[in-house]
């Protein structure tokens, strides 16, 4: 099986002749016009905009996603096919289940450690690093639960 896109979410230019909209993507309305505070971005353009691209997979509320890994290797087969993804403000790791272009499954790991995700990656170990985002910050080697 290859990987996923490397991305859960994406939007085309909304500039397409509408001299009202903006020249320029905008990285939210992969959010649906909500920023990570919570509140409404002013140029949003709604939930569904013509000429975008709708999410295969989306969060009615910003994890603030970070670094992300589609696990691919053999080290731990439970893993396999799964989607690694740093969450800063909700401080875990969240795992997707994905078979192609679906999303099966979304748990969390790594939550009782109360620390912001700055970036997942698997190693050529099979392992999984996760790197937390502090001044202090830590390179953790993860494994699944015996």
């Amino acid at each position: 099986m290859s990987a996923p896109r490397s991305t859960l979410y994406s939007a085309k230019l909304l500039n397409k002749g509408d001299p009202d909209a903006p020249s320029s993507p905008v990285a939210a309305v992969s959010f649906w016009g909500i920023n990570y505070s919570g509140l409404k971005i002013p140029e949003a353009k709604g939930q569904i905009v013509p000429g975008t691209e709708q999410p295969i997979f989306y969060w009615s509320k910003s994890p603030a996603i970070s670094g992300m890994a589609f696990y691919n290797a053999d080290t731990f087969p439970q893993w396999k096919n799964k989607l690694f993804i740093g969450a800063l403000k909700d401080e875990d790791v969240i795992v997707m289940s994905v078979n192609g272009d679906n999303v099966t499954g979304d748990s969390r790991i790594l939550a009782d450690r109360k620390q912001r995700i700055r970036d997942v990656r698997v190693g050529p170990d099979g392992y999984l690093y996760v790197l937390t985002d502090s001044a202090d910050g830590e390179l953790w080697k993860v494994r699944p639960a015996s």
